[in-house]
This record gives structure tokens, C-alpha cells and sequence, in this order.
């Protein structure tokens, strides 16, 4: 392949991974508008885990630059060093103190791996990382600070993150970029607190490196809305036409039964999203334990150390149609209430529902929400929060209903006011749910079918 051939390269709508020998890599992004370098390799053969580092994007890299400096990797690797490492210069030979790779070791001993302690009291370690969290540190720790980790951190620049940064967005999107700033920043204010040998942040008062597209701004219009209950309606039968397809082209294969009961929690657990406004992550983790019985109906209960502040737990009274999503997936049934299991299932029973990101995707691109007016599992709450100011519902209550963190003044205030609003969520819920299926929908209060 020629410069010539790169930057002529048609967008086939689906991302490309077209290979140029020795483990160099071309990415291609599915409208052709981003073309990056990755050089893949493992450490030790084949038994080791593969690894990737990006080298940069076309046509600021040339072709011929990146077969250099994927030879130049390759060198560095056999040498025993760590490839894509930052050069060091004659400031960096000079500087005394700990490398940053000594400060990311402290960080997963300080933070991290308490968190993933089997043993953790999840409801007295209310100090610790959410589990989540600390493995999305640990795992960014791991494939992407690799560069920067012989650097002594005294001599850690603002352009060197940005240098680390920049390829990562072209090559992971901005929100990746932006959790990899944010980790390094962590990293450094844990070492400062610490008295670890360093005492400035690179970080400190800097923009995040990658500014987001305004994706996340995406609300469904009632249109939208209408379409994506009548696929969810038919999620079942859109996986078997998906999953059918791919067996076709690939010549023939057998159709899981349990693939298609993923499909059918998907619908179940975004329908849930649109009509509470919870985060995905609150309600793929849900158990029937979770849920408590009250006068004034049934409560789902987040425990403080599944929220994402961690500072509380938090209330959702459900509307009749949530309860009649999942009184349809049990809800009723004594055996399960009383049981610590999971109300999205995966396969085995013993965590939550597997890659709910590909089943979703599948069931967002049914629906035409790809594309130009791509939308993600976080529109729903967009949406939710936007339709309940239109229904004139108190924008504090709809701060408290999305579970956000509260403002500086918002913060001493609840240190005295311990009421839960539950009544008032109950009836702004009810208010959503009643609208959602009278007004938007047209159907009758009944739950989401999917089979």
C-alpha cells in the first residue's frame, strides 16, 4: 500500500482494519474521516496476551514515518524496553525522584486494589472506588500509560499527556482520551496527598484534552420514541434476523437460545431507562433484593456502594408500568425476592447481563438511530429529564430522580434535610409513564412485549 492508496480510501460504513505486515495496522473510521497507525505485538509469542500501541494518525504520519517508527518499536521491545515509550531527553536524564510508572504502581496498590478485595464490606468501605471503577483504572492504567512509565514524574509535561492523548481520541473516540487526562490526574493527586515524592499536578487547572462531540445532547423525538417500542416489541425476532445473517455468511452455525433471551432483557432494561431516567449500569446491576414493598408501591433501592457518588444510597418508586415490566420477569414470584440474584441475569446467574453494548447497538440500528443521528443508552436519560420539564416537573426533583450529585449549597442543605421525596418521584414517574404511553405511544399502561 502507498500514501496515495491511504489517503484515497473509501468509507464502507463499518470501522476498517486493513493490515500492512509486521503487526503495523491501519484503522479506518466507517466515513474514512479518521485513518490511524497501530502497531499490535505480543510480549512473549503466541501464549501472550496481544497489545497495541497507536502511532499516530494519516496523513501527520505518514506511511513510511509509521513503518519507522513500528520498526522502531519493534527494536525497542526486543531490547527488553517498553514499546511507544516517550524519548528521554537530557531534562529527563537530570531529574531525580520517582518515575511515573512508580507513582501508577502506588495508585494501584493505594486505590485500586483495595477496591477489588474479595473480602471488601461493600456497605462499611463506603470510601473506596466503585468496583467498576477500579477496574476501568486498572485496565486504562494498563494499555495505555505504558509510554510515559520510565519518565521521572518531576519531569512529566502538560504536552507530554497531550502527546499520549491526542492519538488515543482519534483512535478510541474523545471520552476515552478524557478518562485516560482524568487517570493522570488521579495518579498525581494520590502520590501529592501521599507525600510520594512529587508536589505538582501536570494535570492541574488544564482543559480535557479531547472535547466531546455533543452526542451526549441527543434527546428521541416522539417519533423515535414510537419506533423504538415497536422494535423492542420484536427484539426477539430482530435477533434471530440479525444472528441468522451472520450464520448465512459465514456457512451455517446454530442459533443460541440464550442470545436471544439477551435480546429480550436489552428491551426490557431500556424501556426501564426511558421510563425511570436511571443509568444503564443502576439497572443492569439491579437485584430482587433490591426492591422493597411499601404502601405506596414498590421502591428499587440503589445500596451506597452501587451509586456512583458513593456517598448514599438512592430511591426510584416505580411507576405501574415499570412494575409491570418486572412483574412479568418474576417480580411476584416469593422465591426471588428474598434472593440476592440479579434481575438481568447473565447466562451462569452470577453477574449482570453480558456485552449489553452489542445488543443494544443491534437493536439502536434497527431502529435508525445510527448513523448521522446516532444516538446512545445515555439519550434516554436526556430524553427523560427534557420530557419531564415539559410536563412542568420541578427541576430539583428531576436533579434528585436522575440520582445527580448535588451542588455545593445542595449539599449542606441535604446534611439536615433527610426526607426522601419518595411520594413526589412517585408521581412525577406516574406523570412520565401515563404520558409516555397515553400521549406518545397510544396504547394502554401495559408492560413492554417482547416475546
Amino acid at each position: 500500500m502507498t500514501n496515495r492508496q491511504v489517503k484515497t480510501l473509501k468509507g464502507t460504513g463499518t470501522r476498517q482494519k486493513i493490515s500492512l505486515g509486521d503487526g503495523l495496522v491501519l484503522r479506518v473510521s466507517p466515513d474514512a474521516a479518521s485513518k490511524v497507525f497501530v502497531w499490535s505485538f505480543r510480549r512473549n509469542g503466541r501464549t501472550s496476551k496481544q497489545e497495541s500501541i497507536t502511532l499516530g494518525a494519516f496523513p501527520a504520519l505518514t506511511l513510511d514515518a509509521a513503518r519507522a517508527k513500528a520498526q522502531a518499536a519493534r527494536q525497542t521491545l526486543r531490547e527488553g524496553g517498553e514499546p511507544g515509550a516517550v524519548e528521554k531527553t537530557a531534562e529527563r536524564e537530570a531529574a531525580d525522584g520517582p518515575t511515573f510508572g512508580e507513582l501508577v504502581d502506588y495508585f494501584l496498590r493505594k486505590k485500586v486494589a483495595p477496591a477489588l478485595r474479595p473480602d471488601r464490606d461493600l456497605d462499611a468501605d463506603d470510601k473506596l472506588l466503585a468496583v467498576n471503577t477500579a477496574k476501568a483504572h486498572q485496565g486504562r492504567a494498563r494499555k495505555y500509560l505504558g509510554p510515559l512509565r520510565d519518565i521521572a514524574a518531576t519531569a512529566l509535561r502538560f504536552r507530554d499527556i497531550g502527546d499520549l492523548c491526542d492519538p488515543i481520541a482519534i483512535a478510541n473516540g474523545p471520552q476515552a482520551a478524557n478518562q485516560v487526562h482524568l487517570l493522570i490526574s488521579n495518579i498525581f493527586k494520590t502520590a501529592i496527598k501521599n507525600d510520594r515524592g512529587v508536589e505538582m499536578n501536570p494535570c492541574a487547572g488544564r482543559e480535557l484534552p479531547a472535547p466531546l462531540s455533543g452526542e451526549s445532547d441527543r434527546k428521541l423525538s416522539n417519533k423515535e420514541i414510537k419506533t423504538l417500542h415497536r422494535i423492542f416489541t420484536t427484539a426477539e425476532q430482530i435477533y434471530l434476523n440479525h444472528i441468522k445473517h451472520n450464520l448465512n455468511r459465514l456457512g451455517g452455525g446454530k442459533v443460541q437460545g440464550r442470545h436471544a433471551q439477551n435480546y429480550r432483557d436489552m428491551a426490557d432494561l431500556i424501556w426501564l431507562e426511558l421510563l425511570l431516567g436511571n443509568r444503564g449500569g443502576e439497572l443492569q446491576s439491579m437485584r430482587w433484593s433490591d426492591l422493597e414493598d411499601t404502601d405506596a408501591g414498590v421502591v428499587f433501592v440503589i445500596p451506597k456502594y452501587r451509586n456512583k457518588s458513593r456517598k448514599r444510597g438512592h430511591r426510584i418508586p416505580l411507576s405501574r408500568q415499570a412494575v409491570a415490566i418486572l412483574e412479568a420477569r418474576g417480580l411476584s414470584h416469593p422465591a426471588r425476592r428474598w434472593h440476592d440474584t440479579y434481575v438481568f441475569p447473565n447466562p451462569t446467574g452470577t453477574g449482570p447481563l453480558v456485552k449489553p453494548a452489542k445488543t443494544q447497538a443491534t437493536l439502536f440500528e434497527s431502529a435508525g438511530l445510527t448513523g448521522d443521528t446516532k444516538a446512545t443508552r445515555h439519550a434516554l436519560r436526556h430524553t427523560f429529564a427534557t420530557r419531564m420539564g415539559q410536563l412542568d416537573v420541578d427541576e430539583v426533583l428531576i436533579g434528585r430522580m436522575l440520582n445527580h450529585a448535588p451542588s455545593e449549597s445542595a449539599k449542606t442543605t441535604r446534611r439536615y434535610n433527610h426526607h426522601q421525596y419518595d411520594a413526589q418521584k412517585r408521581a412525577a414517574l406516574q406523570q412520565w409513564a401515563d404520558h409516555l404511553y397515553g400521549e406518545i405511544l397510544q396504547i394502554g399502561p401495559r408492560r413492554l412485549r417482547v416475546a
